[in-house]
């Protein structure tokens, strides 16, 4: 008796010293991630011209709208598949937006906040709406054309976003079959992702993406003059998808390196 007595005690009191504990615990927010892409409302396509004198970006620049979510949730879903091999407990969250205002501000959000205040204030609804503790956001990052090659680089003037890079110009030799040609398209993506806290949108990390796929047209036959020509439509858009699962698989472990969640 004395013994049961003893044990009852000794739970009891355990029961008593644990019991805020676990209040405080239920208390906190559970982790849910959030992704969101505003870098998929339009595709780039960006024609390289040779500049003379001073003029240092002389690029043909043609921009597409893009109505439909298509690109952003390529984004998002190569994100949280990245996420998921490095964090696999952890609750994420999908979310499209069709708000022009955000797409228009980009990162404006966090560079210019006073005057993006509706627009932040928004985006706080969205995340708060759906208890997200963490906002992993994709924009559009503006940067120098840079497509490496086996012996350096090649590009020039600067490009953002999602999009192809048209020369037509530069000969390039394929170091497998000595094929020389004029001409290549680089589809790239062109983003900065950044680690965001859901509760006062402060950015915890950030990194820059500059990813891309290099398509060299070695021969110029007279159906395909131009180094666009030389994939089809359904091509050009599985290699845009391949460039942006790509992009998302370096910048999700990287921007995950210093901050824990």
């Amino acid at each position: 008796m004395e013994f049961k007595l003893r044990v009852s005690l000794v739970c009891a009191v355990c029961c008593v010293l644990l019991a805020p504990l676990v209040v405080r615990a239920a208390d906190e927010p559970v982790p849910n991630v959030a992704f969101l892409s505003l870098a998929g409302d339009s595709i780039t396509t960006q024609l390289f011209m040779r500049g003379t004198g001073s003029k240092m970006d002389a690029n043909r620049k043609m921009v597409m709208p893009i109505d439909n979510p298509v690109l952003d949730v390529e984004a998002i879903q190569a994100a949280n598949k990245a996420f998921k091999m490095l964090r696999p407990g952890v609750m994420t969250t999908l979310l499209v937006t069709a708000d022009k205002d955000l797409f228009k501000a980009q990162n404006d959000l966090f560079d210019e906040v006073d005057a993006n205040r509706d627009n932040r204030a928004y985006l706080s609804s969205l995340l708060s709406k759906r208890a997200v503790t963490q906002l992993i956001l994709i924009t559009k990052n503006r940067a120098y054309a840079e497509f490496r090659i086996q012996d350096g680089m090649v590009g020039g003037g600067r490009i953002e976003g999602l999009g192809f890079y048209i020369d037509n110009e530069t000969r390039l030799m394929n170091s497998r079959s000595l094929v020389t040609g004029s001409g290549f398209v680089a589809t790239f993506v062109y983003l900065k992702v950044r680690l965001i806290d859901a509760q006062t949108l402060n950015v915890l990390k950030e990194v820059n993406v500059k990813e891309s796929d290099l398509n060299v047209n070695y021969q110029l036959t007279e159906a395909h003059q131009v180094a666009w020509d030389a994939t089809t439509g359904e091509q050009k858009f599985k290699r845009l998808s391949e460039v942006i699962a790509g992009a998302m698989s370096d910048a999700i472990p990287a921007l995950l390196k210093t901050p824990v969640l």
